[in-house]
């Protein structure tokens, strides 16, 4: 409405083939307007059938028009044609014709309503004529339309009518009803039942909704009362009892305020799945600001569920107080895990202000007994005594907790503190399992000596406690915060992500302070610190992949990998603050969300960005399916959560494509947009940057992310590569076993029947001699055609002159190799090697300039032209560098212009398997020339440091996963 300059849209009416829309106005106005639009027509603006202003316009000047007319409702009276009632804020009530446009009739003012109460719903009551009008002020008013006479009135004591309904069942064949029944609700969350018989209120359901009830209606024929509220939640109540009482019989409901943290449960894959797993990788753990925590399932709606924190409503109505205000602070950050969750709490959860963790049973979709505190009080709290508000008021003396962790085996709880403490728990008791740093290396004051040597002697000499470093660990059960605040080993600010590796031996850190410290899970001890020079505000970890994200305030998201314990990679490009930043399960990607309302997709091995989507609201959740084919987000304004097709998965787009520009959508919405192809530039060398893409618009390029890992891939597909490897191989494995055999004789010219659709005929001569059969006709004669033999171009070669052989020379670019196999001779290049010479010159040009330090990459072109050739044909170029023979000077340039660009991409460690396989073919192919010529040797050296340095790294990596494979396939 406010599109078309017709205001905000108030209601909606669906009438015949036409949709009637009820509006405020322009900005400004005093009268609303009735807008008519045509259905079958979806083209913008053009639907448009009426605009009616209202309060204004009567038949005949029969009603004075008012000053000011606000729509608040209006509804479609049975039996009468073409007409709406529609009721205002200033308590009047007109009857208007939709054909005319005009007032039929307006409606005397109500005598049991106050002047200047408005009218906030109109329903249609079971008896023709008749309809209950609902105020502001809890009035309503069952009124005669014919008559124009008020039959009834009730008052609804709590707040505005905000709707009416009717039940219709009454000596139907359901159950007898004992009287005409009305429901009313209120806009703060009651249900109220009247009994229209002896006209008075027979029962009441109070809190039926957290907030005002927007909709409520009876099912036609039906004892089923359907609502929904401001809560985002809807109910069916069931009339079944003799009393007329309701009950609540189904609920579907949602996040009352929008989610902040999503996270996937279960790491079931498609391999698990197909094998008898459960439904259990469906299934979506969401926190939001309304205090909750949900899972949503999100194949089956009806799994969806909120994890209790006991019994609050029970609690809430002794206290006389709101259900809200008795759950625990909103959840800053959650972790969960599979295992155990059988035997204990699975789920640990940070909440804002709060100085302990939770946990929670999402097997029983409770919230769990134990309460994670540094000196193990909360390990014995009860349900009764958590609601009592007690945990808070102990738990003050503790810095909050900022995030949490849990380990794979769902033994472990992790909690990071703000001040840059991170403490153990076990999940099944609840004890504090020791800190990090160590409360034992721990160096005491005199204060705390003197304190500890108080309570020694206090303590029994035979008591099993005075044992060799009991000094240490008794002050840490005293004051486990005090032991550790002075140690250098710590944070020195909050710590704002933790997590541990699959195999329990790492625990890694990230804080407040700009670096990630990684630790001895066994022995507390801290083994190595990396200072990123920004403080990190959120930490994601893949566990199975043994890497882990980290996002600065410095807009940088950086990758470490947990085994070699350094960065891996670096990504720019956010404008505003990372919000959340979720990894792919095969930790293929990396998805990232900003304030900046952008939501960005980074391939790892690539280091390029392949996907950037812009929203109008930013995104404040992020999580990857188990089986890689969603992504689940959440945005700041949304109460819901978007699941996004990942089209890579299906098969419907490029995995190689990079994002150049940002696709805008103003919703989530399954249309592909338009501009989607001209957002992508993808690596077959199809798409060439064009005008379009530069100028105003370079300011949305994606800035290259650096490789600061072990290598760096190409993108292209992978068995490209592995097929240049192992060309001669293939070939040789393809060659045909049998010769190929002569095709029989056939015509040149076949004739053809005469009919509409014309088929070969053959004649009986030829089918039986297999041979051509001959026609009455001669052959056509070419004109201008002669005999050709050997001997005519062997004429025509030798009346060739000199002069004229050099200018074909000249002409073809020297193409012959026989007169070009002098030395120094420079023969023509190929598009390859005219880009690879460029670039080269270019490459010493800036080492000429001491620019060799630089980051400056000046083989793009080539790697893309690479990208376009097939396997045959890049293994035809490398043929063709060289003619093989040792004085050839122009192939032994080439060559050394190919082996400088090789060792530029290994030194810089990327295209690692694209330069694997140029190197497999170069080696192959020229191994003597190579050996041969000096100044080739020269470059074999640096490049054998270069690739030795490249897979040293890679060489533990695979040794370490192929020892977990050996160790873990024999185990029974």
């Amino acid at each position: 409405g406010a599109k078309h300059g017709f205001g905000s849209v108030q209601s909606l009416l669906v009438f015949g083939k036409s949709l009637v829309v009820l509006t405020s106005g322009p900005a400004g106005a005093t009268h609303g307007r009735l807008v008519m639009l045509d259905i079958r027509d979806r083209i913008e603006g053009s639907g448009i059938q009426r605009s009616i202003e209202l309060g204004k316009t009567s038949r005949k000047d029969r009603f004075p028009a008012v000053d000011r007319f606000s729509p608040t409702c209006f509804m479609h009276p049975d039996t009468y044609l073409n007409k709406v009632v529609v009721g205002s804020a200033e308590g009047v009530m007109d009857m208007v014709n939709l054909r005319s446009g005009e007032v039929v009739h307006r409606f005397q003012k109500f005598s049991a309503v106050p002047d200047g109460v408005g009218i906030t719903c109109v329903e249609q009551s079971t008896a023709v004529d008749v309809v209950a009008i609902g105020f502001s002020d809890g009035h309503i008013v069952l009124h005669n339309l014919r008559l124009d006479a008020s039959l009834m009135h009730f008052v609804h004591k709590g707040g505005a009518v905000s709707s009416i309904s009717f039940r219709s069942d009454r000596g139907g064949p359901s159950a007898p009803v004992p009287f005409a029944m009305m429901t009313s609700a209120s806009s703060t969350g009651e249900l109220a039942v009247w009994d229209l018989d002896e006209r008075r209120l027979a029962s009441v359901v109070r809190d039926a909704h957290d907030g005002p009830i927007s909709r409520a209606s009876f099912l036609p024929n039906e004892p089923l009362l359907v609502t929904s509220g401001a809560d985002n939640a809807i109910k069916v109540f069931i009339f079944d009892q003799d009393d007329g009482q309701a009950r609540l019989l189904k609920l579907r409901q949602g996040h009352k305020a929008p989610p902040t943290c999503i996270r996937y449960y279960g790491g079931d894959t498609l391999s698990t799945l197909a094998s008898g797993a459960d439904a259990s990788c469906c299934q979506i753990l969401s926190a939001g600001r309304d205090r909750a925590l949900r899972v949503f399932h999100t194949a089956r709606d009806q799994l969806n569920r909120e994890l209790s924190q006991g019994p609050l409503l029970k609690r809430s109505r002794v206290l006389d107080v709101k259900v809200e205000q008795l759950k625990l602070p909103p959840i800053v950050d959650f972790a969960a895990t599979e295992a155990r969750h059988r035997d204990w709490c699975n789920i640990i959860s940070a909440h804002s202000g709060e100085g302990a963790a939770f946990t929670w049973s999402l097997e029983n979709r409770v919230i769990g007994q134990n309460v994670l505190r540094p000196d193990g009080v909360g390990s014995d709290l009860t349900l009764k005594k958590l609601h009592a508000d007690k945990v808070s008021l102990r738990a003050g003396k503790f810095p909050a907790v900022r995030c949490v962790g849990i380990s794979a085996c769902g033994n472990f709880g992790i909690v990071g503190t703000a001040d840059g403490t991170i403490f153990k728990y076990n999940m099944q008791s609840g004890r504090p399992r020791g800190s990090f740093p160590s409360a034992a290396d721990a160096k005491l004051s005199k204060e705390q000596k003197k304190a500890m040597r108080a309570k020694r002697r206090k303590l029994n000499p035979s008591s099993v406690q005075l044992l060799t470093n009991m000094d240490a660990t008794d002050l840490a059960n005293e004051d486990p915060i005090a032991a550790v605040q002075s140690h250098p080993s710590k944070h020195e600010g909050a710590v704002n992500g933790v997590g541990v590796d699959s195999l329990n031996t790492v625990l890694f850190s990230a804080g407040y302070d700009g670096t990630v410290r990684f630790w001895n899970f066994v022995e507390h001890k801290l083994e190595s610190v990396v200072d990123l020079g920004s403080p990190v505000s959120k930490l994601v970890a893949n566990r199975d992949a043994g890497i882990f994200a980290v996002a600065l305030d410095d807009l940088r998201v950086v990758v470490f990998d947990a085994t070699s314990r350094r960065a891996i990679r670096t990504f720019k490009g956010h404008t505003a603050a990372v919000t959340d930043m979720a990894i792919s399960t095969d930790a293929r990607w990396l998805a990232t969300a900003s304030n900046d309302t952008s939501l960005r997709i980074w391939d790892l091995p690539t280091a390029r960005c392949i996907d950037w989507l812009e929203f109008p609201t930013p995104v404040t959740g992020l999580t990857f399916s188990p089986t890689g084919e969603f992504l689940a987000t959440s945005f700041s304004d949304s109460v819901g959560i978007t699941l996004w097709a990942n089209r890579c998965h299906f098969g419907d787009a490029r995995p190689d494509a990079i994002a150049l520009r940002p696709i805008r959508l103003q919703a989530p919405s399954a249309a592909v947009p338009e501009d989607e192809e001209r957002a992508f530039l993808h690596l077959d060398g199809g798409d060439e940057l064009s005008e379009d893409d530069t100028g105003d618009e370079a300011q949305d390029r994606v800035e290259p992310a650096s490789c600061d890992g072990q290598v760096c891939f190409a993108g292209s597909e992978p068995s490209k590569w592995y097929t240049l490897a192992h060309l001669e191989l293939i070939k040789e494995r393809n060659k045909p076993q049998e010769a190929p055999q002569k095709p029989e004789k056939a015509p040149f010219f076949l004739s053809t029947t005469q009919a509409v659709n014309p088929s070969f005929t053959a004649t009986s001569g030829a089918a039986e001699a297999g041979t051509p059969a001959e026609t009455e006709d001669a052959p056509p004669e070419l004109a201008g055609a002669g005999d050709w033999s050997d001997d005519d171009d062997e004429e025509e070669e030798e009346e060739v002159t000199a002069p004229q052989s050099e200018a074909i020379n000249e002409g073809m670019g020297m193409g012959s190799r026989i007169l070009k196999s002098g030395a120094g001779l420079a023969r023509p290049r190929s598009k390859l090697f005219q880009l690879l010479e460029h670039a080269h010159a270019e490459a010493q040009a800036a080492r000429a300039q001491n620019e060799a330090g630089s980051s400056n990459y000046y083989y793009g072109a080539v790697v893309a032209h690479l990208a376009t050739l097939s396997p045959s044909a890049v293994d035809f170029e490398i043929r063709n560098m060289t003619l093989g023979t040792i004085e050839d000077e122009d192939g032994a340039h080439l060559l050394s212009v190919a082996l400088d660009w090789v060792l530029a991409e290994l030194q810089a460690r990327t295209n690692f398997e694209l330069c694997q396989a140029i190197l497999s073919r170069v080696l192959a192919l020229h191994s003597e020339l190579l050996v041969a010529r000096p100044e080739l040797q020269a470059r074999l050296a640096p490049l054998q440091k270069a690739q030795d340095a490249a897979w040293k790294g890679l060489r533990g990596l695979f040794q370490h996963s192929l020892c977990l494979l050996s160790f873990f396939a024999h185990q029974q």
